[in-house]
């Protein structure tokens, strides 16, 4: 997995799909600004507050990628929320 500079969530879709989506502000290194975290993945509440927060706060996130997705979405395994 690969950690991702300081971004910030612009966008964010939860539905009846398998997963959260993320529109962030930087390039996730899978040549788009779009994310996705598993809902299968452990973990997937907590990182879905925190998008939540980041998301309405304006703070930055960093997420570790696990792969791209056939759509060149980023794969999120792990995210942070501030300095750790």
């Amino acid at each position: 997995a690969e950690l991702t500079p300081a971004m910030q969530v612009l966008g964010m879709e939860v539905g009846d799909t398998n997963a959260l989506h993320l529109r962030v502000s930087a390039d996730t290194k899978c040549g788009s600004p779009l994310a996705i975290v598993e809902k299968a993945r452990p973990y997937y509440k907590d990182m879905l507050e925190m998008a939540l927060l980041a998301y309405a706060t304006g703070k930055d996130i960093r997420v570790w990628i696990s792969s791209c997705d056939l759509q060149r979405r980023a794969v999120i395994v792990r995210m942070v929320l501030g300095t750790v």
